[in-house]
């Protein structure tokens, strides 16, 4: 066929363009390919083709059996001369065994083939025709393999959650104490050789470190590896080690990773800080079985109880045990309120020798609101006062929630307790309330007790120890038993009661039915007589409550 001059020029500077593209494979030609290239046969000279025969380099390489492997290059693609067409792939991922390249030819019209314009496309197309190739053996398809999940824990870790037996896991943590170059804890070896001696093979449940006084980043790493390799393991006691904030980061991957931890008790670790704690509220934001947290002497500053605010709202906590954790800061003590709100499983929560005064009453109205499903709430041992009691006292009037409230030893006086007394004769759900080492012993204030225990059948436990309670006091208390139908238990010890305190109590259990536990002093009377009557009134106030528990137990 023949040939113009411009024809001619066209081919020439084609043939040259691509006489200069390169043959040596990438790096990754290497690895998906596997043998090395060979020289290229070289292009037909017959005619030129359309650059507008698609996009992209095909780039052509032949291993040592003789093997045609395509890549697509996003480069432009050079007018490769050819007799029937130029290789043009369209499907972007051949590189399957019996994979498909097409490739397109002119008609011999030079205009579009009949198929090419099914799509209602006017762009020319050329003849397609299939051509079929197989793949070297060993062959992988890096294009589309997926990325399998490792096995280990975070951080890498090479453990399952199915963890290790008891000798297994003794093995590791010698091993790794051992390749660390550390002493390995007795505290973890100990409990493990008890159980080898005792023929066990299931590794222990708890581990307590609460001995250990001071340890390194490495003893936290073997302490780490204990617990993701432990699949028994359940409570985790670190009470009293030196913890700071980054021993604190790979514990908490750690307890993530060994996610059946229901208890965790961290008291006295003074050395957290704020970013400690964020880390710690991350895990118990993940966790699902942590049930019981006790953080009792780590000082809440404000930013440390606001990043424990998150986790605290988000957790499954039941328990939360914060004692001499300086909260009476009131923004510490707003931010542990409102994460206890919002935490939908949150059931009990301490909150003793915070110093807590009257200033902080009305954040801890919260917690006895309708949103909150605290059942125990145990402030003992703050300074609440009059004041503070007062502010608490309307809401438990409507609560539906709370069943034990603990208020020893709060500085509460006749003002408080008058007011408690009467808002709790609407409350239809406490069953416990503590109101020991309170000066409320006075006849005046006992006379409001009694209105309570006259008309709420609900309440069933009530202690008054130490309360400053002499005998016209026990005297109105026994009248209020006399018409009490609900109380089970009373806590009178440690009060001034004589002989005609008892002798009134005895005679209101006579009447009582359901008071089947009742503990109070025997006094020490000087003359002999009046300390035989004292023991026999005692004794009569056991055998009447003796009665009211067979009484109950028969009872359906």
């Amino acid at each position: 066929m023949s040939q113009t001059a411009s024809e001619a020029d066209d081919l020439s500077e084609a043939k040259e363009r691509y006489q200069e593209q390169s043959l040596e494979p990438t790096p990754a030609d290497d690895d998906d390919l596997g043998a090395g290239p060979q020289n290229l046969p070289q292009p037909p000279t017959e005619e030129p083709v359309d650059s507008s025969a698609g996009e992209g380099t095909a780039k052509i390489q032949m291993d040592s059996e003789g093997f045609s492997l395509v890549d697509i290059m996003a480069q432009e693609l050079p007018p490769i001369p050819s007799e029937e067409a130029d290789v043009v792939i369209v499907n972007r991922n051949p590189y399957e065994e019996g994979g498909i390249l097409k490739t397109r030819s002119p008609s011999p019209d030079g205009g579009s083939d009949a198929r090419g314009d099914e799509d209602g496309d006017d762009t020319p197309t050329r003849k397609t025709s299939l051509v079929k190739f197989t793949l070297p053996e060993g062959h992988v398809d890096k294009s589309s393999r997926q990325r399998t999940k490792p096995s280990g824990g975070p951080g890498g870790m090479d453990a399952s959650r199915k963890g290790m037996d008891l000798l297994d896991l003794q093995t590791r943590y010698l091993t790794v104490c051992k390749h660390l170059e550390i002493t390995p804890l007795e505290q973890i070896v100990f409990p493990m050789q008890a159980l080898l001696e005792q023929g066990g093979s299931t590794p222990p449940s708890l581990l307590d470190l609460s001995g250990v006084r001071s340890i390194d980043r490495s003893h936290v790493l073997t302490i780490c590896e204990y617990i993701v390799q432990n699949a028994s393991l359940r409570e985790v006691n670190v009470s009293g080690l030196s913890l700071r904030d980054a021993h604190m980061e790979k514990l908490c991957q750690a307890f993530v990773f060994r996610r059946h931890i229901e208890r965790l008790m961290m008291i006295d670790c003074a050395r957290l800080g704020a970013v400690g704690l964020r880390y710690l509220s991350a895990f118990l934001a993940r966790s699902v079985f942590l049930s019981y947290l006790n953080l009792s002497g780590c000082v809440l500053t404000p930013k440390c109880a606001e990043g424990l605010k998150e986790g605290l709202a988000k957790g499954k906590l039941r328990t939360l045990i914060l004692h001499r954790c300086g909260l009476k800061n009131v923004k510490s003590l707003r931010a542990v309120v409102e994460g206890v709100r919002d935490c939908v499983s949150m059931s009990s929560l301490s909150l003793k020798s915070n110093d807590l005064d009257t200033k902080c009453a009305p954040h801890l109205t919260e917690l006895l609101g309708l949103t909150c499903i605290l059942e125990t709430l145990d402030l003992r041992s703050n300074n609440l006062g009059d004041g503070g009691a007062q502010i608490l006292a309307p809401c438990l009037s409507n609560n539906q929630r709370l069943v034990k409230l603990v208020l020893y030893d709060n500085n509460i006086g006749h003002a408080g307790a008058v007011d408690l007394f009467y808002e709790l004769r609407k409350n239809t759900c406490l069953q416990s309330l503590d109101l020991s080492q309170n000066p409320i012993g006075s006849a005046d204030t006992i006379d409001h007790l009694k209105r309570l225990l006259m008309g709420n059948r609900r309440l069933q436990n009530l202690f008054l120890w130490n309360v400053g309670m002499i005998d016209a006091g026990a005297i109105i208390l026994g009248e209020g038993l006399a018409e009490n139908n609900g109380l089970k238990r009373l806590e009178m010890r440690n009060n001034a009661v004589t002989c005609t305190g008892l002798l009134a109590i005895s005679h209101g259990l006579k009447i009582n039915e359901t008071v089947y536990k009742v503990l109070i002093d025997v006094p020490n009377e000087s003359n002999k007589d009046k300390q035989d009557l004292a023991l026999s009134l005692y004794q009569a106030i056991q055998r009447s409550c003796g009665t009211n528990l067979l009484r109950s137990s028969q009872s359906p």
